[in-house]
């Protein structure tokens, strides 16, 4: 699909002039209001809880794998007492998940992926996804809401929920004069 655009020269210029030389501080409209941290858990106060570390999590879907046994990819959230999550607690999850992803997005903070991630906004969302459901806390090193969010945030950030729209293009031809650029773009 071949796009012609005619840009005024002058426009393009007065912009390129205008524009900022660096990137401004977020104000504090643009801050995330994360919540307080929940208090870290002691997986002796939690001993039924079986995957509290990655590896322990790793070990089980490679034994998984080796068995012939299917492993869902977030069987790692569980009760208190070891048992998976049901399907309720997990889309109420889910919900508050893309509802934090959105609020990133309003404030302009939310990555190409979620290992792409700033610090406060990995903050804000662990912080708000433990306080919400316990279960996140129970792990060493904050894995399970990042592993969580890992799953859930390409469907969010490329589904109609984050409104990603990207157009790549290529200039194809071009022309330009004192008053006037035209532009021939492939996308």
């Amino acid at each position: 699909m071949l796009l012609e655009l005619t840009i005024c020269r002058h426009f393009i210029e007065t912009l390129l002039q205008n524009r900022p030389q660096t990137v401004p501080n977020p104000s504090s409209a643009d801050r995330l209001n994360s919540p307080t941290a929940p208090a870290s858990c002691k997986r002796e106060d939690y001993e039924d809880v079986k995957f509290w570390t990655k590896d322990e999590w790793k070990k089980h879907q490679s034994d998984c794998k080796t068995r012939n046994k299917e492993c869902g990819k977030l069987d790692f959230l569980t009760d208190e007492n070891n048992k998976k999550v049901s399907p309720t607690r997990l889309a109420a999850m889910s919900t508050k998940a893309r509802e934090l992803f959105t609020t990133l997005r309003r404030h302009k903070r939310d990555p190409d992926s979620w290992g792409a991630r700033g610090a406060e906004e990995a903050e804000y969302f662990s912080n708000c996804m433990r306080v919400a459901f316990p279960e996140f806390g129970w792990c060493e090193n904050d894995w399970k809401v990042h592993a969580f969010a890992t799953e859930r945030y390409p469907d969010w950030y490329n589904g109609p929920g984050g409104g990603h729209l990207r157009i790549h293009f290529k200039i194809v031809s071009s022309v330009y004069s004192s008053k006037l650029t035209i532009l021939v773009l492939q996308v």
